[in-house]
């Protein structure tokens, strides 16, 4: 069962589910979102075209926000400036695809680029690998629990 669960989040977490996404072209309502970058590091903001391309839009420095106007039905993915497969997480998920709710705009953070990179490193035949996959995926989980208490509201799951 360990093993299974290991190779299920690394099979999550690449970016295979990642370049299956498109965003929806028919889109009607407008959508406010502020993405929060929470990371350690800089990173870049891409919104996936209806063709499912990988539209540049923003680098953000860490601690900074950027707000934005996008469409219910589009999809953004967040990575590292310098290396487009190192993904980060938004929402705690490797994609946020948006959606209206009762706010007046969407709140996006962006976290644990190292934990996820980490994650992806595992090798599901080496022990020690095991233990830091399940060290990093507590550490998302520790980091989701912080950020919802401190009013971050509800993210889409790690897994999905």
């Amino acid at each position: 069962m360990f093993n299974i669960s290991i190779s299920i989040v690394f099979l999550i977490l690449t970016g295979s589910s990642v370049n299956k996404l498109k965003s929806d072209a028919q889109v009607s309502i407008p959508v406010e979102v502020k993405f929060v970058n929470r990371a350690k590091q800089e990173v870049q903001l891409e919104w996936i075209t209806p063709q499912g391309r990988r539209e540049k839009k923003k680098v953000l420095r860490k601690g900074r926000c950027w707000r934005t106007s996008s469409w219910e039905g589009h999809y953004w993915v967040c990575c590292d400036p310098k290396h487009d497969e190192h993904l980060f997480a938004l929402n705690y998920g490797l994609h946020y695809r948006v959606h209206k709710t009762r706010r007046a705009r969407e709140r996006v953070v962006i976290t644990a680029g190292t934990m996820l990179k980490r994650i992806l490193a595992c090798v599901a035949s080496d022990p020690v690998e095991e233990l830091l996959c399940i060290l990093a995926a507590r550490e998302l989980e520790r980091e989701q629990k912080i950020d919802e208490a401190e009013g971050g509201g509800p993210h889409q799951p790690l897994l999905r």
